[in-house]
């Protein structure tokens, strides 16, 4: 389990609402949005607000972008896209992620300065879905090896 009196997560998740172009991206019929992308910033101080921005301007493309602020010498800001292909990106801290791979993106900002980045396999998620699948990271070997090690904040 994460030791949550010192160490917890902030993060941001983008969603996009059913049409007739994202049709594709909905497993469950009842669902009326999707989540394309999570990012979740190992923090170990309570962050101010935190800025989101979603725009469908250029639908069917729908572009989400955000800053986290961890502590006081880290920020982790993004941009993510999905696109009417079925194609999905996010740009963090200047790296680049196929979200094909995983939905979810874990920041681990480190005592040197660096930033390190854990991207799940996550798919595309409903709400209760993301919410399970987040809390299920909390005893998760791979992401408590991450959150344990001794260069993280």
């Amino acid at each position: 389990m994460i030791p949550s009196a010192v160490k917890h997560f902030v993060g941001h998740y983008a969603i996009v609402g059913r049409d007739m172009y994202t049709e594709f991206l909905f497993d469950n019929d009842t669902d009326k949005y999707v989540t394309y992308f999570t990012i979740m910033v190992l923090a170990d101080s309570v962050s101010g607000e935190d800025p989101v921005l979603a725009t469908s301007r250029n639908a069917p493309y729908y572009l989400s972008q955000g800053s986290l602020n961890s502590t006081s010498r880290h920020s982790v800001d993004w941009v993510a896209f999905q696109s009417p292909d079925g194609n999905a990106y996010a740009i963090i801290n200047a790296r680049l992620f196929d979200l094909r791979a995983g939905r979810l993106i874990l920041a681990f900002p480190q005592k040197d300065g660096s930033i390190r980045f854990y991207q799940t396999d996550a798919t595309l998620m409903n709400s209760e879905e993301r919410a399970s699948y987040i809390n299920d990271l909390k005893t998760a070997n791979q992401v408590l090896n991450f959150v344990l090690r001794s260069g993280n904040i």
